[in-house]
């Protein structure tokens, strides 16, 4: 399986340097949550090693603010890491230098969310016309499909809606 580590920083705040400062703390706060988290949730701990070692891929979308990057973390927490249960953490930066303020979340997101495309009007919901997206898994030979109604399909649709920082 192949992972990206997508972040969400408040890139109206922070230069381009600062947007990958910040999404560095995301890395170390997850590999410290991960770690101390080993004997509870293995599966978290298992994908964020298994981007650390082979993948490395990082892609940092602009969340805007302060609260841009909470309510980006809130969703994360909703459909990400409750439904689909991957891992995620928010930074907040210390009192003294910011007031707390949170400038960055991340979240581990395999290919078959990442790599999903829509497909516009194709199927009958309550008598209108609503598409889905779908993953080719070319290693198993076989679609996921995810409906917009469905964890899956939200937060596919979530991760699609951000501009890269």
């Amino acid at each position: 399986m192949t992972y990206r580590l997508y972040t969400f920083v408040a890139n109206l705040y922070l230069s381009d340097i600062q947007k990958g400062i910040q999404t560095a703390h995301v890395v170390s706060e997850m590999a410290e949550q991960v770690a101390s988290q080993k004997g509870e949730d293995l599966g978290s701990y298992q994908k964020y090693f298994e981007w650390a070692r082979n993948d490395k891929t990082i892609i940092v979308c602009g969340a805007g603010t302060h609260k841009g990057v909470l309510d980006a973390f809130a969703e994360l927490q909703r459909t990400g890491t409750s439904a689909l249960r991957l891992p995620s953490v928010l930074f907040r930066e210390d009192e003294d230098s910011m007031n707390g303020m949170a400038t960055a979340c991340g979240i581990l997101v395999p290919q078959q969310y990442y790599d999903a495309k829509y497909v516009p009007d194709t199927e009958w919901v309550q008598g209108a016309l609503v598409g889905r997206w779908e993953y080719f898994d070319e290693v198993k030979g076989g679609f996921y499909t995810y409906p917009p109604s469905h964890p899956e399909g939200q937060f596919i649709q979530f991760l699609k809606s951000f501009r890269l920082a």
